[in-house]
């Protein structure tokens, strides 16, 4: 984290306080995307319409929505469908005509890398046009069953959450959390880090999550985190985003905190 002022800091705190406020006070003038959302014909598909997000996080936002609007208790959830045996969901799919298995389910992930984009293959394969509320189930059951049978791989759309979700961790002044979060998803895509964001177009926007997550100024270090994400920068920045020099930043203020810290250990020379 790069050391700035208390005034510095202040005035950034002030800068953040203002732009927030005028988001709100502008979403305060226009009519609401829930507002005009119809859970029961829409479904999450139309959630994830309305307020033009992804449909991973419109999953996880319609699950977080039933705790405050009845009409939402019956939606088909990620978590609903976690919440239901595998054969139960094997047997759903088959009622739409979807027949798979484990190992023909884990040989199509390995492929596409999605289950989003297996339950889509279904979905187009449908006799008959379903309703938003079957296609909610289809991609429900689709990533529940990843989880099942593709245990230790992230989908692509898991991926561009963890790191939707970083960047609006940033934003809310809790950038600490934005990199371990984001850390963490490089530690779970393991070896193949670097190559599955470059497939997924996301090197860039992950590269600068990170970066402006370091970036940001708390008045307080977590050793052990930044040098975590410094690791990471010296693999993505001289990829994605060279000109920054991002990486040696960081490194030699991850170098400073170091030595700062062998100071303060060593013992004061009796007088």
């Amino acid at each position: 984290m790069a050391k700035k002022s208390a005034a510095a800091r202040a005035q950034k705190k002030h800068e953040k306080a203002n732009k927030r406020k005028k988001k709100l006070e502008k979403r305060r003038n226009e009519p609401s995307a829930l507002d005009r959302w119809k859970p029961l014909t829409e479904g999450v598909e139309g959630l994830a319409r309305r307020t033009r997000i992804r449909m991973y996080a419109a999953f996880e936002f319609a699950e977080h929505l039933k705790t405050h609007w009845p009409q939402t208790q019956d939606l088909w959830t990620i978590a609903r469908a976690d919440a239901t045996t595998t054969d139960e969901l094997l047997i759903g799919l088959e009622a739409h005509g979807i027949g798979t298995d484990a190992k023909t389910f884990a040989e199509r992930g390995l492929v596409t890398e999605s289950a989003f984009v297996i339950a889509d293959e279904w979905i187009a394969a449908f006799d008959s046009p379903k309703s938003p509320h079957e296609r909610d189930f289809v991609r429900a059951a689709a990533s529940v069953l990843w989880l099942r049978w593709l245990t230790g791989l992230l989908p692509n759309e898991e991926v561009e959450y963890v790191i939707e979700q970083a960047e609006v961790s940033t934003d809310s002044a809790e950038p600490w959390a934005a990199i371990e979060s984001l850390a963490d998803l490089w530690a779970e895509l393991g070896e193949d880090a670097a190559g599955r964001l470059h497939r997924l177009d996301l090197g860039v926007r992950y590269t600068d999550a990170l970066v402006q997550a370091c970036q940001e100024d708390t008045g307080e270090t977590e050793f052990d985190l930044l040098e975590r994400a410094v690791d990471i920068l010296d693999v993505v920045v001289p990829l994605y985003a060279p000109e920054t020099g991002a990486n040696i930043k960081f490194r030699a203020e991850l170098d400073d905190l170091a030595d700062d810290a062998l100071e303060d250990d060593e013992p004061n020379e009796a007088p």
